[in-house]
């Protein structure tokens, strides 16, 4: 199963640690602040509640499940020249 993560952190520091970890874990970034990360719902829980430690209340956490079926027929709109991170995903421009 596949997690999209978002989340909106005023702390530059705690933004870059909670990124940093999102990565760490195998997600791969498809917006500054949004994550796609593949695993279980158990391993997706501990994250949720490590990020939620970290938090401790300052910002928000969005977590969306998403089947694999679903996930591959995702479409990606890129306006211009805009792909700062080089997603693999089906472009219509």
């Amino acid at each position: 199963m596949y997690f999209i993560i978002a989340y909106d952190i005023r702390d530059n520091s705690l933004r870059a640690l909670i990124s940093r970890i999102l990565q760490d874990e195998g997600g791969r970034r498809i917006q500054y602040s949004v994550f796609v990360i593949e695993g279980s719902s158990i391993r997706i829980s501990n994250l949720i509640s490590r990020l939620r430690r970290l938090m401790e209340g300052n910002g928000t956490l969005l977590v969306i499940p998403l089947c694999k079926k679903d996930y591959r027929r995702r479409i990606t709109l890129i306006e211009g020249n805009y792909n700062p991170f080089r997603d693999r995903t089906k472009r219509i421009i």
